[in-house]
């Protein structure tokens, strides 16, 4: 069994936000984010894209899991992650709020 040693890494994100009180509550959001790993890493911290509760890399559409056991979504160094989407408020609520809109996730690992 290999021995594990140093390993290090950067990450990166550019978050907008945007929105339009004449347009009826228009919101557009873009999120451009990035990272790299090297060195001699455990299979824990290689970075995971997918739809899961406790990864913040968010590849919508792409479920983490199957059967509600981990080990669908893929791993890898490095990734490029953008996430973007408009949407409009339909209601807003005390507690709550409806908003309807298209998103687009895009990645490369």
């Amino acid at each position: 069994m290999p021995r594990l040693g140093a390993f290090g890494g950067v990450k990166g994100e550019l978050k907008s936000r945007g929105c339009r009180k004449r347009a009826g509550r228009l919101r557009i959001s873009f999120v451009a984010a990035s990272g790299e790993i090297s060195g001699n890493v455990p299979l824990d911290e290689l970075y995971q894209l997918g739809v899961e509760r406790d990864n913040d890399l968010w590849l919508r559409g792409h479920s983490a899991t199957t059967d509600g056991r981990k080990g669908r979504a893929p791993l890898g160094r490095r990734y490029m992650l953008l996430n973007s989407e408009v949407s409009k408020t339909l209601y807003d609520g005390a507690f709550f709020h409806v908003q309807l809109g298209p998103f687009f996730d895009w990645s490369d690992r």
